[in-house]
């Protein structure tokens, strides 16, 4: 295994760990709602986003003004994609 690999496989832990102390804290968190027009619109714009350096998750909560440190460090693009739709679509 790499380095890179390790820190990444680290890194995942590190994110899977503030998702299950967020649920067993059980607290309620209200998230802004974004409608998937607004989504669909930011996703055409990310290219641009990506060729400055930013991750997806990133890029998303700086376009929105969004302050979740578990989706604006994660760097899984899937991952982070799966929890935008379940906690800020409309």
């Amino acid at each position: 295994m790499t380095e890179q690999q390790r820190s990444a496989r680290v890194f995942a832990s590190h994110i899977e760990q503030l998702h299950i102390e967020q649920f067993f804290n059980n607290k309620e968190t209200s998230y802004q709602k974004i409608s998937v027009t607004e989504y669909e619109a930011w996703k055409k714009q990310f290219s641009w986003d990506a060729l400055h350096g930013l991750r997806y998750a990133q890029s998303f909560c700086n376009h929105f003004g969004i302050t979740d440190n578990i989706l604006y460090y994660d760097m899984d693009t899937v991952r982070a994609d799966k929890y935008i739709k379940e906690q800020y679509l409309e």
